[in-house]
């Protein structure tokens, strides 16, 4: 594909594209500078690039509650993080995160959009499918929530399915490289692309016995196996290594299918049991609601069940809400099968019928965004506006932030700490405060042992070790 030929072909996807980048680059920024964003998140992304280019590799504070440094890779092994090293050496401030996210997010505009017309839709309309992609509230919640390499995800895997889909392989390694490193179980979601393309490819080559098409099978089969592989191996054993022998807490969610396959096929109730249906139903719908449901009639759907059924399975109930970003490496393959789905209906019906189709398609869009979206015109459409008001005093914390030494170990709030995360040692308060060489709060001044009062300001306390 090229995109220098594209852009100025495609012009309305590519003003939207560009708008749309520009529109939640601006939000995201706003919503760190007013203290909105968290050390819980994308603190713990800036820091762990920080520490990186300072000679601590892929290290960040203990999450733990311990004093010490620890590797990224004890939480999540999305050592993608590790690309934006070199341009936080050249641009070393959070708003380049943002930023970044932003854009990735919005190129994966183009596989929807050249998808859909590859599918026999006008161009309007695949503007209309790509506009909509990117304001399902999985996607817009994901990028208004702080920083995840997986959201990046999102295009990388659209990528690699699309140049799958096209026949070009080659050119889809790229994007299977940046999703496998972007997050320890992206190879489940991989190897079930492999699986999906292994079967269309093999019936290709029965069709015709090519060298072209053994090679399509040799390659999908390749990717099944070194994806599952990797993610299998990733969490099995590097994860537990990096914390020391421990199970992963991503493990961890998953503790009562600890029997493994034997024990859900023996105690099948075990599920259900740990499974807040009512949660599980509310979060298919939001998920699915924005496409009108026409994703169901498409098995490219299917390519989401492992990422589906990791957060449907977890007893993390926070994995099955809209509102976060776990839904991003979801909706791809949600809106790619209801655009599959739009295709084969057409082949059916005749256009009057399908005009109601669409008419279907977008009354659910709607209500989907009225339910679910950060979007004004939402039943929660406070919660888009009050990012845009400061929480606090933003003169007299920028100032802190820029007053205290880089190389004190600060214990911060969680939105007060995001500001302080390039140094090596930062902890959410109260966490680690006797390790603490500077403490800030935001609630009522309290008395800390062996720290004295430095500043009080209008909602804001710093303490130091004495």
């Amino acid at each position: 594909m090229n995109f220098k030929k594209f852009l100025v072909k495609h012009k309305y996807i590519t003003l939207f594209l560009i708008v749309y980048t520009l529109f939640m680059f601006y939000y995201s920024l706003v919503r760190y500078q007013n203290y909105y964003a968290g050390e819980f998140d994308l603190g713990h992304m800036v820091q762990v690039v920080y520490n990186t280019l300072h000679g601590h590799f892929f290290m960040l504070s203990s999450p733990e509650k311990l004093p010490v440094l620890v590797s990224r890779a004890s939480d999540h092994f999305d050592i993608s993080l590790l690309l934006l090293v070199p341009f936080f050496y050249i641009y070393p401030h959070v708003s380049l995160f943002l930023f970044i996210q932003s854009i990735v997010v919005a190129l994966g505009g183009i596989f929807i959009y050249k998808f859909a017309l590859d599918n026999k839709s006008s161009r309007s309309i695949a503007v209309f499918l790509t506009v909509i992609y990117l304001i399902m509230p999985g996607m817009l919640n994901a990028l208004m929530f702080d920083y995840h390499p997986e959201v990046l995800a999102s295009t990388f895997l659209l990528g690699s399915f699309y140049f799958l889909y096209k026949r070009k392989i080659y050119y889809s390694i790229p994007f299977i490289l940046l999703a496998l490193i972007s997050k320890e179980d992206m190879g489940f979601i991989l190897g079930t692309i492999g699986i999906y393309f292994t079967y269309v490819y093999i019936r290709e080559l029965i069709k015709d016995k090519s060298k072209r098409n053994l090679i399509k099978v040799i390659f999908t089969t390749t990717l099944i196996l070194i994806s599952f592989s990797y993610s299998l191996i990733v969490i099995g054993c590097i994860v537990p290594l990096a914390r020391g022998g421990h199970e992963s807490m991503y493990l961890g969610s998953y503790g009562y299918l600890h029997g493994g396959v034997i024990a859900i096929l023996t105690h099948p109730w075990i599920i259900f049991e740990q499974i807040d249906i009512a949660k599980t139903i509310g979060y298919t719908f939001a998920l699915t609601a924005p496409v009108g449901f026409l994703n169901f009639l498409s098995p490219i759907t299917l390519l989401a069940l492992p990422e589906y059924l990791l957060d449907v399975l977890s007893s993390n109930h926070a994995l099955q809400n809209i509102h976060f970003h776990y839904a991003a490496t979801i909706e791809p393959f949600i809106m790619l099968g209801a655009i599959d789905t739009l295709f084969k209906l057409k082949e059916y019906f005749e256009i009057k019928k399908i005009r109601i189709i669409y008419i279907f398609f977008i009354a659910f869009s709607f209500i989907a965004m009225y339910l679910y979206s950060p979007v004004p015109i939402s039943r929660s459409y406070t919660n888009f506006f009050i990012p845009m008001y400061p929480a606090k005093d933003i003169n007299e914390l920028n100032y802190l932030a820029r007053s205290i030494p880089v190389d004190a170990v600060v214990s911060a709030p969680n939105t007060v700490g995001v500001h302080f995360t390039q140094r090596e040692n930062i902890y959410v308060y109260p966490v680690d405060v006797p390790n603490a060489d500077y403490v800030i709060t935001d609630t009522n001044p309290v008395d800390i042992k062996g720290y004295t009062n430095i500043y009080s300001g209008k909602d804001i306390w710093v303490y130091k070790k004495i």
